[in-house]
């Protein structure tokens, strides 16, 4: 399991870590706010650009399945 998250951009999982612990805590209304506030403040902080590398790789190169694999980093 250790050696999956590794392959996973630093700063989205550490975004994701936040985001789960806090919706416990929440509404639902107040849930999609927080997460939508997340993501964005992750697309602005990720130096690799994890988001764009892997859109390119799932819509034109078609060598990514999401939820199957990880970004080729």
């Amino acid at each position: 399991m250790a050696a999956k998250l590794l392959e996973k951009s630093p700063v989205v999982l550490r975004y994701a870590k936040h985001g789960f612990k806090r919706c416990r805590e929440l509404t639902w209304d107040q849930n999609e706010d927080y997460l939508y506030a997340k993501i964005d403040q992750c697309i602005g902080r990720d130096p690799e650009k994890a988001r764009t590398k892997g859109m390119k790789q799932f819509l034109d190169d078609k060598t990514l399945k999401p939820g199957l694999q990880s970004l080729k980093r």
